[in-house]
């Protein structure tokens, strides 16, 4: 299991961790955001570093200050709000966004500030680098005029638009995938102080309103100012489900006055471009609080349908509650499962089951107690639910009378028991008999194998108190009582079936391998097995007059199972290769450089009409006819390239050696010639391909360096093997190292092929990893 971090911060809020799937965890922390990104190897190839995550950070205060207006003038007594007056204000509520809306296709971090704004931020260099602010949709929910005007106002515009302007919650949807967009498409829903939500759409170059919800009435804002909250709290979307018409649904899920609501919002995706939200029927409140003036804690859906159902829980005061609905929207079932938790609950999280139709919820308060419920969804509305509840107090763990020693083991790594043990041995070290645990927040990774729990332990008698210092802040990583396998969206199991690198990043693999180890890794190379069986068929890569070339090249190559179980297998032994010592380009993994080779090699010729496009085109065909010459697709589709390019190109830039090879190679293959006459070892000088600085010809010997006849060397891209010639232009592999071209230079732009392969080819194809870049 991973190893525990100890942070010098105490979290200021509740529910203060939030994971996204590129393994980054967020910590909330006052004035600050800890990032912990998993870092899977040490510079000498060690995975047995004592840092196992680079801490960065968001700097709320400081990034504020330097993005904030002019101060916010005083409200008035009924509008009043302190954390308006607090100046830029701590950070309150974090989400991140799916895969895909950063840059380089990786994760978008949210954020709602004690003073009521939303704040958008992205990562920034390197993995290991500070976030930077990115949006302020402060002005943009403000200034949005699509929110109703109804008759019989009771508010003047400017205090209406005041109370409009402030965000008090906000959550991101899971991508809502469509065909054509691989990466599907994700709605933030952001909760005014005027009891309605706004659904934007945001990436790191967009931003905009795409619709909104109004469930309550005016009068319920201005009958409940300055007494209660007139905000929703704790949106949370449910997983989407596909109609019939192309259309998407969605239940969202919030709270206001001590009761949980529901609300099903449809999404028109016909055009992906234009979104069109509906709100389908009336809210609908499917639980709640002792009362309407008990609040309640926590909600959260299962993160992928249970059973065929859809799954909610909530928890309140001496409660937690489950929900169940069908895929029509229809509630089959709620049941209670009581617990003696008076204070607040500061985590509530779903965690996948290997039994059937069975899902785990966990619940964990502030005053480290904990709540582990093992669910069963009913077949219908007529079927009870089957389901057990455990609570453990602080400290206190029961176990089974005579566990045998795998439940004994398998207990001992969840995260009630090593909180319990960790008490312990606070208790020990200073020498005090009794203490306390606090927990702050709770998450399950992505996958779902791994739970985290931020918490901190102190002296029960503030007499026996030690000293401020010893105020830390520990993040626990176990596993969930009752829990295991993945959820099955991102499931490896021997039937072959595996993730890709769109759904879920090859560092979250990576992450999970860390921290499970052989029961994790064994079900990963048994879905390796089964899937690799089959190599890619370079025959069925063709393409169809129309396609989007995008969606083109990444369906044969990032989408493809056989050629994914290849990069899954690379990534597991980074976990143990040395950094120092270069990782095999192709003998190891030869399908996984031909299949893009002949992908892009089967692209329409109109996207090559720029020097560039045809600088790739001509280097995927030389590495072809040089690497992949026992191909005879792709040595057919290198000598259409170079026919077309002997057309297409200067008179003075010929093809005839390119040409001569490909006939050579093609001879050998037929047996009409032995491959020791034909003497190709030596390479060949390109009359295309000429050397940035002295304008020779640059020699196609090796696919790792460019070298001209005047000997000027260049490293190749690992992508298209063009000549590195400005570093300003590369990106690196977060995983395997490896520097490609196509980095966010500013001022550069792309067309063409060039634009296709740097749009569909956004993860690396050798491993699945992330990219980054300096400064972007």
């Amino acid at each position: 299991m991973l190893k525990t971090v100890r942070l010098k911060v105490l979290p200021t809020v509740t529910n203060c961790l939030s994971w996204s799937h590129e393994g980054a965890l967020a910590v909330v922390a006052g004035e600050n955001v800890m990032i912990l990104v998993p870092r899977c190897f040490t510079p000498d190839g060690s995975t047995k570093s004592k840092q196992q995550f680079w801490i960065s950070r968001a700097n709320m205060r400081q990034l504020i200050i330097d993005s904030m207006d002019d101060e916010i003038a005083p409200a008035e007594a009924k509008l009043y709000s302190i954390g308006e007056e607090q100046g830029p204000g701590y950070a309150k509520q974090v989400s991140w966004s799916p895969l895909g809306a950063s840059r380089y296709r990786r994760c978008l971090l949210a954020v709602v500030s004690t003073n009521h704004r939303l704040y958008i931020f992205e990562p920034v260099g390197h993995v290991g680098g500070d976030m930077r602010l990115v949006h302020d949709l402060t002005p943009l929910i403000c200034d949005y005029d699509g929110l109703p005007i109804r008759e019989g106002e009771e508010l003047d515009d400017v205090a209406r638009k005041r109370l409009r302007a402030r965000c008090r919650s906000m959550t991101w949807s899971p991508p809502c995938r469509i065909d054509g967009n691989r990466w599907g498409v994700s709605f933030m829903a952001a909760g005014n102080d005027f009891l309605e939500i706004v659904f934007l759409r945001v990436t790191f170059d967009r931003k905009e309103v795409v619709g909104h919800i109004a469930p309550f009435t005016e009068k319920d804002v201005v009958g409940w100012l300055g007494k209660r909250v007139t905000h929703i709290q704790l949106l949370r979307w449910s997983p989407w489900v596909r109609c019939k018409d192309g259309k998407h649904w969605a239940f969202l899920a919030y709270v206001w006055n001590g009761k949980v609501w529901v609300s099903r919002v449809a999404f028109d995706m016909k055009d992906s471009t234009a979104p069109k939200a509906t709100v389908v029927g009336d809210p609908v409140v499917v639980g709640g609080a002792i009362s309407e003036r008990h609040p309640v804690f926590a909600v959260a859906f299962a993160p992928e349908e249970i059973g065929g159902k859809i799954v909610l829980a909530f928890s309140a005061q001496m409660c937690s509650t489950v929900v169940t609905f069908d895929i029509f929207g229809q509630l089959l079932c709620k049941e209670d499962f009581k617990n003696d938790f008076i204070e607040v609950v500061s985590g509530l999280s779903f965690a996948p089951s290997d039994t059937p139709n069975t899902i785990v919820i966990q619940v964990l308060s502030v005053q480290g107690k904990s709540q582990s419920i093992t669910y069963t969804v009913p077949f219908a509305s007529s079927t009870a639910p089957t389901s057990t509840s455990i609570v453990h107090s602080s400290g206190d763990i029961l176990m089974l009378d005579a566990p045998t020693d795998e439940e004994l083991r398998s207990f001992s790594s969840t995260w009630p028991a090593i909180l319990a043990e960790m008490k312990q041995d606070f208790m020990a070290e200073f020498e005090i008999p009794t203490a306390i645990t606090r927990g702050y927040g709770l998450a399950v990774s992505p996958i779902g194998g791994i739970t985290a729990i931020a918490a901190s332990f102190h002296p029960k008698d503030s007499l026996e108190y030690i000293t401020g210092s010893n105020e830390k802040m520990v993040i626990v990583f176990a596993t969930a009582p009752g829990s295991s396998g993945s959820w099955k969206n991102f499931e490896f199991s021997a039937d072959g079936a595996l993730p890709n690198p769109i759904t879920i990043s090859t560092e979250t693999v990576l992450l999970e391998a860390m921290a499970l180890g052989e029961s994790f890794t064994s079900r990963v190379h048994a879905a390796i097995s089964a899937t690799a069986v089959d190599n890619p068929n370079l025959d069925t890569i063709s393409y169809l007059e129309g396609e989007d070339m995008k969606e083109f090249l990444a369906k044969h190559t990032l989408l493809d199972a056989p050629l994914n179980s290849q990069r899954y297998s690379v990534a597991l032994k980074i976990l143990e290769h040395p950094r120092n010592q270069p990782l095999e380009l192709l003998p190891e993994n030869p399908h996984i450089i031909a299949a893009p080779i002949a992908t892009a090699l089967s692209a329409p010729r109109s996207l090559s009409e720029d020097f560039e496009s045809k600088r790739i085109l001509y280097s995927m065909a030389c590495v072809g006819i040089m690497g992949f010459y026992s191909s005879p697709t792709i040595l057919s589709l290198a000598k259409d390239v170079f026919e077309w390019l002997d057309v297409n190109t200067p008179p003075e830039t010929r093809f005839d050696l390119e040409l001569e090879i490909i006939g050579m190679r093609a001879r050998a293959a037929n047996g009409e010639e032995k491959e020791t006459e034909m003497n190709v070892e030596n390479g060949f000088v390109s009359s295309l391909e000429k050397c940035k600085i002295c304008n020779e010809g640059v020699v196609w010997r090796d696919l790792r360096i460019a070298e001209c006849t005047s000997g000027h060397r260049f490293s190749r891209c690992a992508l298209t093997f063009l000549p590195i010639t400005d570093p300003k232009e590369t990106r690196e592999c977060a995983v395997c190292a490896r520097t490609v071209l196509g980095g966010h230079a500013k001022g550069k732009t792309w067309a063409g092929l060039v634009e296709a392969i740097w749009g569909g080819w956004e993860v690396c194809m050798l491993c699945g990893g992330r990219y980054w870049a300096e400064g972007s």
